[in-house]
This record gives C-alpha cells, sequence and structure tokens, in this order.
C-alpha cells in the first residue's frame, strides 16, 4: 500500500489532486531555492522548533507530508501557514500557490473578463507580446492582441512557468469565445514552452503528473469539418520528450498521426477511440 493510501485509511481528508499537485511544485521550488539537500534541514531553517525534543527522535515530518503529497497547505486562523514563512525567508516561493493555471486545472468556472485579469497580471515580458499600449480593435479585450502564430513561437520559446500558464489561459480564453485559430497557436504555444518548463527544478520531480493534468484538461482541438469537432488528449509532456527534432517537426508529426487516426476511423467501426465522457484518446505514436 503506497503513503498516499495509508495516509487515507489513517482517515485524513481527501485533498483535491490538484492541490496536491501544486503543492509538491511549490515545495520541490522552495528546496531548489532553498540549496538545502534534505527536507529535514528544509523544515528546521523554516520552522526550527522551540526547544530540543527529549528523546532525540527526528520529528521533523509536515514538510515531508508536503513533498509526498500527503498533505496541502490551509490557512487556519490563529495557526502559522507555511508557505508565509518560507516566503519571508525565501521570497517569491510562494506564487505558484496563486497560479491561475491551478483554477483552471480544478475546472473552476470563470470569465473571459478573469482570464484578461490574469494576463494583464503576468511577467513584463509575456504583457509585451501579448498586450498593446492602445485599445485594440473593436470585440477584443483592450490592449490584448491578436495572437498569430509569431506570438505564438515567441511565447513559446520564453520558456517560463508564467509562460506556459499564459499559453493554458489563452487556450481557456479560446474556449470561451469560440475561436479555433487562437485554441491552435495558444496549444503550439504551450508545446514550444514544454521542454524547458519541464526542466525548472519545481517541476522536474512532478513533470509527466503536471503536464498530463493539463493535457486532460485542454485537449488539442481538430476540425474534421467546420462544424465537426474533436477533441484529442496528446500526452505531450511524454512525447516531446522521446521525440528527436524541432518544435514545427513535433506539431506536424502530432498533426500527421491524428489524420491518420482520423482515416482509420473513416475505415472501420472497430476502432476504439472514445475515452472517458466519449472524448477521444490520443497517445502519440512516433515509430
Amino acid at each position: 500500500m503506497n503513503a498516499k493510501k495509508i495516509h487515507a485509511k489513517q482517515g485524513a481528508p481527501e485533498q483535491h489532486p490538484t492541490d496536491v499537485l501544486y503543492t509538491q511544485l511549490w515545495f520541490h521550488g522552495l528546496k531548489a531555492r532553498s540549496g538545502l539537500e534534505s527536507t529535514q534541514a528544509l523544515e528546521l531553517v523554516i520552522e526550527p522548533p522551540l526547544g530540543e525534543p527529549a528523546d532525540c527522535i527526528d520529528r521533523c515530518s509536515k514538510y515531508r507530508s508536503y513533498e509526498a503529497g500527503l498533505r496541502v497547505p490551509t490557512r487556519i486562523r490563529g495557526k502559522v501557514y507555511a508557505p508565509d514563512l518560507a516566503e519571508a525567508r525565501f521570497p517569491g516561493t510562494a506564487a505558484v500557490l496563486d497560479s491561475p493555471l491551478k483554477t483552471l486545472l480544478k475546472r473552476e468556472p470563470c470569465s473571459l473578463g478573469w482570464i484578461d485579469e490574469q494576463l494583464r497580471a503576468a511577467s513584463t515580458e509575456v504583457r509585451a507580446l501579448l498586450f498593446t499600449e492602445a485599445p485594440s480593435n473593436i470585440g477584443r479585450s483592450p490592449g490584448l492582441q491578436f495572437f498569430d502564430e509569431q506570438r505564438s513561437q515567441a511565447l513559446g520559446s520564453l520558456g517560463t512557468f508564467g509562460a506556459l500558464t499564459a499559453a493554458v489561459l489563452l487556450m481557456k480564453r479560446a474556449e470561451l469565445i469560440a475561436s479555433p485559430e487562437l485554441r491552435e497557436n495558444a496549444w503550439r504555444a504551450y508545446v514550444r514552452a514544454v521542454p524547458k518548463v519541464s526542466a525548472l527544478p519545481m517541476v522536474v520531480p512532478v513533470a509527466e503528473d503536471f503536464f498530463n493534468a493539463i493535457d486532460k484538461v485542454f485537449k488539442h482541438w481538430v476540425y474534421t469539418r467546420p462544424d465537426d469537432r474533436m477533441d484529442f488528449q496528446v500526452l505531450v509532456y511524454a512525447t516531446r520528450k522521446d521525440f528527436k527534432g524541432s518544435d514545427e517537426e513535433y506539431i506536424e508529426a502530432v498533426a500527421g498521426n491524428v489524420r491518420g487516426m482520423l482515416v482509420l476511423r473513416s475505415m472501420t467501426r472497430s476502432l476504439r477511440m472514445t475515452g472517458l465522457n466519449g472524448e477521444s484518446m490520443l497517445g502519440v505514436d512516433f515509430g
């Protein structure tokens, strides 16, 4: 029985998988920023005990629970909040816990205005790609530029966690305004950002779970006709890391695999392409 099942069996409240994932992202980013090798050392630096335990037993367990995904930081009146204490010692580490991407992965309702507000709160380099100083054309949010292939390449090449978050926010924006072109260019920006973001210290230990969570919610849109859309879950992290080629070659390879599956679908009724909730699943095979 793994640690999570043992924890659940002991009666601990079940945590939302996305909250667990972001707790681990925060923990690994914090540990990398601290430069400390052990979790025990990290906890002792951030929350040192008031006195030495009489039995000399190692009781540093809270941060190990964060690391293992058994515990999620929660704000409780009158009690310390671990991310605040860590932020005081290592500024900037708590920001990931408030990422708007977490809201999207939890499938919480959000408006077009909220999406644009999050994009305006992005880093300077991301805002420079997405916004103009003057209001844009009628029908678009003030200052938000048309997100074309050139901007998709530029956003993806930044390779930062914030750039990847912006790409996913744009995919959600495409859903809200029903824009296939924005969805495609935003998905491509996301694909281009994956290799660099997956190498970030806070992402490395949970990369597969993190990107699979995104791919599950934000599927690749494919139109067989203008009025017929299919949603494919492309496992971007797993397939991209094994692909020997450029981002553009990878994107074309995905398109080729999708076309091949659609041809097979049209040729036989026995091909099972339907996953959970009637959504098509695609584990791209590059041979």
